[in-house]
């Protein structure tokens, strides 16, 4: 199936209702699509300029996940899977990835469905992406996702008033400010091939209910750790947890806050006025 194909069964994919308002979880289809991959240079170039990624020994942890997005868009279009694409809601994601990663070889990438349970606002899942080159598995993300339904056990949505006020860590340094122009979604969904229309433009994002575009989580996400890993030039064995909170605006200027322990940084992004949390996470340095 082309990618213009999937692409365009995503945008037709609907949610069961039924099956997301039931008292127990839908049931996950059984699938695992799977395809060859080479880097190309030209594609990883660009991605690392996209992201701000310098000429290092390591292979950005969140490229491969983003070359997934194919597969995973297969997942969520498969036969009798109940979500929508449009809609969904990218709440957290977890990469780990091995220093024997070679980026000159091929390796293949899977990607299936994991699990499933109750959230406050709907149902939320996972869908989990490998990689193997060799025999060897060399990485692995798991990508969280809410979809929103009215199921038995959402709760009521909660007044501002009764929203908790988010507030730095006061060991918290500014690593760097970076900025998301009005042109980023676009620029990414290029690289990325995620031509979701809330991240394209102003218009394209108020069909689906947002006063402006937004940036793709994963570009967030991987500039954040551009910004923060400063890692040896050579390979090295990285894990990336994250969770998105708040989605960044285009245009807009975000801050990046560090904390270091030992052998892992934990990361907060927020608004230059310090009062909108966007994506906190941790990266740690991993030995083979």
């Amino acid at each position: 199936m082309s990618f213009l194909k999937v692409v365009t069964s995503a945008i037709l994919q609907r949610a069961d209702r039924a099956r997301l308002t039931q008292f127990k979880p839908p049931a996950l289809p059984s699938c695992e699509y799977s395809q060859e991959h080479q880097i190309s240079k030209r594609h990883y170039q660009h991605y690392c300029q996209q992201i701000g990624w310098g000429d290092q020994g390591t292979l950005h942890p969140c490229y491969i996940q983003m070359i997934s997005t194919p597969l995973q868009i297969k997942c969520l279009t498969t036969p009798n899977s109940p979500f929508p694409l449009m809609g969904l809601v990218h709440k957290a994601n977890k990469v780990e990835q091995s220093g024997i990663l070679d980026v000159e070889s091929p390796f293949t990438i899977y990607a299936s469905y994991a699990a499933i349970r109750a959230h406050a606002r709907g149902w939320e899942f996972d869908i989990v992406v490998t990689a193997r080159q060799q025999r060897q598995q060399v990485y692995k993300a798991v990508a969280t996702y809410l979809v929103k339904a009215k199921a038995p056990h959402v709760e009521p949505k909660k007044r501002k008033s009764e929203r908790q006020t988010f507030s730095l860590p006061d060991e918290a340094t500014k690593q760097a400010d970076f900025s998301a122009g009005a042109a980023q979604g676009r620029q990414y969904a290029r690289i990325s091939g995620d031509y979701n229309p809330i991240h394209l433009s102003h218009s394209t994002a108020a069909i689906f209910g947002f006063k402006r575009a937004i940036a793709h989580g994963m570009w967030t996400l991987a500039r954040t750790v551009s910004e923060c890993a400063n890692l040896p030039n050579e390979p090295t064995g990285l894990q990336v947890d994250a969770s998105f909170l708040r989605p960044v605006t285009l245009p807009s200027s975000v801050s990046c806050y560090l904390i270091e322990r030992s052998d892992e940084k934990h990361f907060y992004v927020v608004s230059q006025k310090k009062d909108t949390p966007h994506l906190t996470g941790r990266i740690q340095v991993k030995e083979d």
